[in-house]
């Protein structure tokens, strides 16, 4: 870590115009650019601004994204959260924000947290698949997109020759209030 935090110092050094990618090319000084008043390199402690921000964006957003998942994956709102460029939090959201996730949300003040509404429910969705996942053997998986668009469902391989996709689609999507789409899979498990 304090390896990879150095060349990053080092690139920002570099990029900002404070150190010379060459040395060589610049006239020599006599004055070193990484001295302090002290003649001793800098260190980069725990306060440092840029160890707080790998802190951040590595370690403390992945942890929160996991808790908010946890605290909120029963809620029927509830559809995914992403982390974004190991920086933010997106939450998707179906509705108004309840007071259980802004509760959560909260508990998380340092970080970059949007919530994003989604179209579909994803309760009612997961119900609906639940079902079909219970009553019809010919359902083999049912998921719902994270950005809680849409879903898949995915029917038994020996229903392509004798199904009108377009059709199962649309009885699907009605059912469930939300885009579903139908692929085929085989009943055979993976070795």
């Amino acid at each position: 870590m304090r390896t990879c935090l150095a060349l990053l110092v080092v690139g920002v050094l570099v990029s900002c115009g404070v150190m010379d990618e060459n040395p060589g090319s610049r006239p020599d000084t006599g004055e070193s650019s990484w001295e302090t008043d002290a003649g001793e390199p800098p260190s980069l402690t725990t306060d440092s601004p840029l160890e707080s921000r790998a802190s951040v964006a590595e370690g403390d957003v992945s942890t929160a994204a996991s808790e908010i998942t946890g605290e909120l994956q029963s809620e029927e709102q509830f559809a995914s959260v992403e982390v974004i460029d190991r920086q933010k939090i997106r939450v998707r959201w179906f509705g108004e924000p309840t007071p259980q996730m802004q509760d959560v949300l909260d508990k998380f003040p340092q970080l970059d947290i949007t919530v994003d509404q989604v179209s579909c429910s994803p309760g009612h969705v997961r119900e609906f698949g639940e079902g079909l996942l219970q009553t019809d053997p010919n359902v083999r998986a049912f998921s719902l997109e994270p950005d809680g668009s849409s879903a898949n469902v995915i029917l038994d391989e020996s229903l392509r020759a004798i199904s009108e996709v377009s059709d199962l689609e649309h009885r699907y999507s009605e059912a469930a209030d939300c885009p579903i789409r139908v692929s085929f899979g085989s009943t055979q498990p993976a070795l």
